[in-house]
C-alpha cells in the first residue's frame, strides 16, 4: 500500500527501499535509505522514544515483538544524509512514518494538527556541495521553518545536542533556521551550511525530551578527498560496539571495521 502511494505521487524512485530498513541498535536505531534521482540514495537515520513501563495507549512496536507506549508526545527523531530533492524526502518521510513507526506520536511542534510531522527531522549531513546531493536541502529547510512552531514560544518542543554535548551546542538546533542544522566540511561550503566539521569531529545529534539519539550511536566526519576536495564520509557507530561503522558516503553503503 506505501509503495502505490509512493508511485501515485510520482516519487517511487529507481528502487523500492522503502522496504528496506538496516537496524543498528534494536528496537531504537534504524536506517532506510531513499532514492533519489536516477541513481543516487539519501539515508533517513531514525531513533525511537524510549518505552513506557506502564500508562498511555499500549500496541505492538515496529518490529512487531513488544507492546510500546504511544500515549505520550515523544516522536521518532531524524537525521538525513544528503538531500537532492526535497519533494522526494518529504514524501518518503511521511511513507516510512506510515510503515514503520505509525504507534509513535506525531511530533507536537508544529503549527498545525494537519502539518504534524510523524519523523522530526533536525539534521542534514551532506557529504559534499553537488547539486545532485543538495539542490533539495534549501527547499527542505525553508519548508519545515514555515510549519514549525517557534521554538521560543512555550507550546514549543525543545530540541538539544543531547548527553555529552557541550554549552554551545545544547542550543545549537534552535539557532539555525527550520530548527535543521545542515552539516558540511568547513572546506566544502555546501548550500545553506550551518555546522562547518573537519575530520575527525563528531556530530551532535538531535534530542527531545527522553528521546536522545546520542545515548546510542555517534557520527564521526571523515574526510575523503575524492569527488570533491571537501567529501567527507559519516561514520555511524553503535555505542555498544564503536569498533564496527556503518559509513555512509556519497555513492556507496558499506558495514565493517574501520
Amino acid at each position: 500500500a506505501v509503495q502505490k502511494k509512493l508511485e501515485g505521487l510520482g516519487i517511487a524512485g529507481h528502487s523500492q527501499t522503502i522496504h528496506q530498513r538496516i537496524t543498528v541498535v534494536p528496537d531504537r536505531v534504524f536506517i532506510h535509505p531513499i532514492p533519489q534521482f536516477m541513481d543516487n540514495v539519501a539515508y533517513l537515520i531514525v531513533c525511537c522514544p524510549p518505552r513506557k513501563l506502564s500508562g498511555g495507549v499500549t500496541g505492538l512496536s515496529p518490529t512487531g515483538h513488544e507492546s510500546v507506549d504511544n500515549g505520550y508526545e515523544t516522536p521518532v527523531i531524524g537525521v538525513l544524509v544528503d538531500c537532492g530533492e526535497a519533494n522526494v524526502i518529504l514524501g518518503y518521510l511521511e511513507c516510512i512514518y506510515e510503515q514503520y513507526y505509525s504507534l509513535y506520536p506525531r511530533s507536537n511542534a508544529f503549527v498545525t494538527p494537519s502539518t504534524r510531522m510523524g519523523i522530526a527531522l533536525h539534521s542534514i549531513l551532506c557529504t559534499h556541495r553537488h547539486h545532485d546531493h543538495t539542490a533539495g536541502v534549501g527547499e527542505l529547510v525553508e519548508h519545515l521553518e514555515s510549519i514549525r512552531h517557534d521554538f521560543k514560544k512555550k507550546t514549543a518542543v525543545v530540541v538539544h545536542g543531547g548527553v555529552g554535548a557541550s554549552e554551545g551546542q545544547k542550543n545549537l538546533f534552535d539557532r539555525v533556521v527550520g530548527n535543521v542544522v545542515v552539516v558540511g566540511a568547513a572546506m566544502e561550503r555546501v548550500p545553506h551550511q550551518t555546522l562547518f566539521v573537519k575530520n575527525g569531529c563528531f556530530i551532535p545529534l538531535p534530542c527531545i525530551e527522553d528521546n536522545d539519539m546520542n545515548k546510542f550511536v555517534s557520527i564521526e566526519v571523515i574526510n575523503v578527498p575524492s569527488h570533491t576536495r571537501g567529501s567527507v564520509v559519516y561514520a555511524l557507530r553503535n555505542r555498544v560496539a564503536p569498533d564496527i561503522a556503518l559509513t555512509l558516503s556519497e555513492s556507496t553503503e558499506a558495514m565493517g571495521p574501520l
